[in-house]
């Protein structure tokens, strides 16, 4: 099973961000998520992310329209699949066997909340960009917070992997 993550941005802090945030993720897909659909391994498909890192402006108009919230937030993900905590729910129209890929979907980070929140937080950019990219990941994959079970389970695996790369608070 292969993965791939795209992220886009131009700026000096997308390209110091890039590669933790490919490392976290790949890490979450590799040991949560790949076992778990391993027919996909006899046809060599490719299981990928999109990441882009926007401005408050952005991420406040995809906020306000999407989620009819008017105000800027962290991180927002966008499934292109049905998944249930971490179990990918898809069958063969889901796949494009032309490219010999299964999109999970998109993730946006709000590149000032980064700062504010690492700030706040007393940790470093580095440690909340990759926190918020793993959380936006999770979402992807089934994962909530809409009750306090929930919401504990995922950031317990969230932090989990965090620790294991070297990313703690």
């Amino acid at each position: 099973m292969k993965t791939r993550i795209d992220i886009e941005g131009t700026d000096e802090e997308t390209s110091l961000f890039s590669r933790p945030v490919t490392q976290v993720l790949e890490r979450i897909l590799q040991k949560h998520i790949l076992d778990k659909i391993d027919a996909l391994d006899n046809e060599n498909i490719t299981v990928s992310v999109f990441v882009e890192f926007t401005d408050d402006e952005y991420i406040s108009q995809i906020n306000k329209e999407q989620r009819h919230i008017d105000k800027v937030t962290d991180v927002l993900s966008f499934p292109a699949l049905n998944c249930d905590e971490g179990r990918i729910i898809y069958d063969k129209y889901d796949i494009d066997y032309e490219n010999k890929e299964l999109f999970l979907g998109d993730i946006l980070i709000a590149k000032s909340r980064i700062f504010l929140q690492a700030e706040s937080y007393g940790h470093s950019p580095l440690r909340e960009c990759v926190f918020l990219a793993s959380h936006g990941l999770l979402h992807l994959l089934g994962y909530d917070h809409e009750n306090e079970e929930s919401e504990k389970k995922m950031l317990r695996f969230q932090e989990d992997i965090l620790k294991e790369l070297n990313y703690e608070r």
